[in-house]
């Protein structure tokens, strides 16, 4: 399991702007959805708080995580309005 910073081109308010996600591969962590609830590509049209596309998302791979770490969202951060 890897360890990946997940950006994506959102602004404003009420988005998310970036999150810190384990995943197996950057493919993997492009369709964590940094709220943790859907991957990303499944969500319906109301979900505006982060690209709809997982091809938007830039994985940085950071490094390997703890033994036992499981997929998905480590931290995010939401730019409420």
């Amino acid at each position: 399991m890897n360890i990946y910073l997940i950006t994506a081109p959102t602004s404003g308010y009420d988005v998310y702007e970036s999150a810190v996600v384990a995943a197996k591969s950057s493919q993997a962590a492009r369709r964590i959805h940094p709220d943790g609830l859907m991957p990303v590509g499944e969500e319906d049209s109301i979900w505006t708080s982060w690209v709809t596309d997982p091809n938007k998302v830039t994985p940085k791979y950071l490094g390997e995580a703890a033994a036992g770490t499981k997929s998905g969202v480590i931290c995010a951060s939401f730019n409420a309005g």
